[in-house]
């Protein structure tokens, strides 16, 4: 049987999510038969134009994601919520709400000042920042890359090694730092 806490907080998920202020879920206070499963990490995602909720199983040394359709993921926050997992922590641009589902204890939900005003993006591939454009000139007169900015064929592991470079020195060059001028 539902606790009414437990149901409130679930009415609160899918809420969250039909008003598009879900930003994130974490089950846990995991009970002890979970084998060293620590909590699980719950963000919307779009993926071929169709939401789902993706899960990521954070364990002691490796994470498992697995994406669900928005029913399935709410019926397997159910699900867990209680028999696996003790509390649950639910963040909305509106505010955060806590569950606390303890045996023998009183099983409530506690809200709290947003966190966020925005949403997050729900898009799976997030861009990536490059600390080095493949238009560079100067790549193209090394033969890294075509005139079109294109990697050359063969040669993607000296980019990635280049890449590198610029990656690990980048914090060391001011964005606007003067070319000095050879006497």
């Amino acid at each position: 049987m539902t606790s009414p806490a437990k149901a409130e907080f679930l009415e609160r998920v899918l809420s969250a999510l039909k008003e598009q202020i879900f930003v994130r879920l974490h089950l846990g206070a995991p009970n002890a038969q979970q084998e060293g499963l620590r909590l699980i990490l719950i963000r919307p995602i779009e993926l071929r134009g169709e939401f789902h909720l993706s899960f990521t199983y954070r364990h002691a040394t490796r994470d498992i994601t697995k994406n669900y359709l928005v029913p399935d993921g709410l019926s397997l926050v159910d699900e867990l919520l209680g028999p696996a997992f003790r509390s649950g922590f639910l963040s909305t641009t509106r505010e955060p709400v806590r569950l606390h589902l303890q045996k023998g204890r009183s099983q409530k939900v506690v809200l709290g000042p947003p966190e966020t005003q925005t949403a997050p993006s729900t898009t799976h591939d997030q861009p990536k920042h490059r600390a080095l454009s493949t238009r560079e000139p100067w790549l193209h007169l090394l033969g890294i890359t075509d005139a079109q900015g294109k990697v050359c064929a063969g040669k993607e592991a000296k980019f990635r090694q280049i890449h590198r470079f610029v990656e690990l020195l980048e914090h060391l060059i001011p964005d606007t730092a003067p070319v000095p001028e050879r006497g």
